[in-house]
């Protein structure tokens, strides 16, 4: 969904530029990260170890048990730790609820979001309800016509509102178990990567977006051409039938296997190694 148009003065294009090249500071090794993780036993805590070690800007797991937001932020150290600069854009991680309240909150302009999200002297009160707005509008679409697998969403805002969230409705007991078994059929079936079976993968898979979002993998010339070359049989051969559909897809879907499964195959490694070099291109500007 486009956002409606509005205008940027120099200074904000400067603020915003800034706050888009800011780096993960690693507060601690990532082993250590995970040490920390295992032994956190609710979400209020868990809130405050992401924000402690300065993950997001914001953190909210409203609706979600310990065990799924444990694992997106699992999934997220893994990521980050790979991918620093990730931080520039990272606003915001936890449940749909919560990233849904925080996005409210933004469209009306109020004072404490802004500066928890560190965009008081970017925004004007015409921007962000315009890309509040916009982004609520999305959020309620894709709701509405969501089916089978859904579990994990990233969305960018112009690294004002981006962030990654689990959806607090697919984790009920009869919810979860339809999706589980539609995640196992689909990468039995190869619609999904090998190993590509857990809540973890589409995590993955989504955050694999965001670092795209980041490095713009999808439009590196050697990406963009083999994945022209390659028929949609041969896609779903090598990495899945859904990787066929876009090529932004095609990364998403190489990160999730890379990072998902013991054994990754050859085109998994290879968009990766494309991300990679893409990375190394965009912080080597920085």
């Amino acid at each position: 969904m486009a956002v409606a148009h509005f205008y940027m003065n120099n200074e904000q294009s400067d603020l915003l530029n800034r706050r888009k090249n800011r780096k993960f500071i690693m507060r601690c090794l990532k082993e250590y990260a995970y040490e920390q993780l295992e032994s956190i036993y609710s979400v209020d805590q868990l809130s405050s170890f992401v924000l402690k070690y300065g993950f997001c800007d914001i953190c909210d797991f409203s609706g979600l048990n310990i065990s799924a937001a444990r694992t997106i932020v699992n999934c997220l150290i893994a990521v980050i730790y790979k991918y620093p600069y990730l931080r520039g854009t990272m606003c915001y991680v936890g449940s749909k609820n919560g990233y849904v309240a925080m996005l409210k909150k933004f469209t009306r302009y109020d004072p404490h979001t802004l500066k928890l999200l560190g965009v008081q002297h970017i925004c004007d009160n015409a921007m962000a309800q315009s890309i509040g707005q916009a982004l609520l509008e999305l959020i309620s679409e894709q709701t509405e016509s969501a089916t089978n697998n859904v579990l994990a969403q990233a969305i960018s805002g112009m690294g004002l509102v981006d962030g990654i969230f689990l959806d607090e409705n697919d984790f009920s007991t009869t919810r979860f178990l339809q999706i589980k078994r539609n995640l196992l059929e689909c990468e039995k079936s190869g619609f999904y990567p090998r190993g590509c079976n857990s809540v973890s993968s589409v995590i993955y898979h989504e955050l694999g977006h965001m670092v795209d979002f980041l490095c713009r993998a999808s439009e590196d010339d050697e990406l963009v051409m083999q994945y022209k070359n390659s028929t949609k049989h041969e896609i779903g051969n090598k990495l899945s039938e859904y990787a066929a559909t876009s090529v932004r897809e095609y990364v998403a879907e190489g990160f999730s296997e890379y990072m998902s499964s013991s054994a990754p195959r050859t085109t998994a490694k290879f968009v990766v190694g494309v991300m990679d070099k893409c990375y190394q291109s965009l912080t080597a500007r920085k």
